[in-house]
């Protein structure tokens, strides 16, 4: 594992350990087998999901994190490639997750991801996407966590963040004529929120 890696991980451990158990329930009540995990990073959140029985497949544009992913027992299928314009099928998945992976691009290419998400997933089934949440409720630690991990991860990154949370920036990403909400799950004190879509 790379030093860029090990640092990732154990930074983002304190901040997102208890939404990777929350989102692993969440999807437990879809009833779904396929899983694609859009920016996919170092492939935590789908070895736990094979661990379980899912069979899911990875993306991400940075080959430094899917060589971390493809490590392991329960390591997934891991491909490079853009977000932006999947080389995958139209209706490939039951389920598209796009996980702390909007809040730090231009809204214009957010907007591109969540399409492709779209395209990709099954009509009728589902898109997750899990975002930070920042509200009064939110626990100080982790307000400074996630402060913390976006200002070193960038100016540009550090900018999208700021942009997507003074400005309430999910709502505009999202195409209201292909998929609805059908639940929502915020973790105030974390700071995350899971929003599961339906592809219609």
């Amino acid at each position: 594992m790379s030093l860029r890696t090990t640092f990732y991980n154990i930074i983002m451990y304190p901040v997102f350990h208890s939404a990777r158990t929350r989102i692993d329930k969440n999807i437990d009540l879809l009833h779904i087998q396929t899983i694609l995990d859009i920016c996919c990073g170092t492939g935590t959140q789908l070895k736990r999901l094979n661990k379980k029985g899912y069979h899911g497949i990875g993306v991400d544009n940075s080959e430094q994190m899917l060589e971390d992913a493809r490590k392991g027992k329960y390591a997934p299928e891991c491909r490079k490639q853009d977000a932006t314009n999947l080389e995958f099928n139209n209706d490939s998945f039951d389920l598209v997750l796009l996980s702390l992976a909007l809040h730090e691009k231009e809204l214009t290419m957010a907007q591109k991801m969540v399409h492709e998400a779209v395209r990709v997933t099954k009509k009728g089934n589902y898109i997750m996407i899990v975002e930070f949440c920042i509200e009064k409720d939110i626990s100080i630690i982790h307000k400074m966590l996630i402060y913390f991990i976006e200002k070193i991860s960038g100016k540009e990154h550090y900018s999208n963040f700021l942009n997507f949370k003074n400005n309430l920036l999910l709502d505009n990403m999202i195409d209201k004529d292909t998929m609805r909400l059908v639940k929502q799950d915020i973790m105030k004190q974390n700071g995350i929120q899971i929003n599961i879509y339906k592809k219609i």
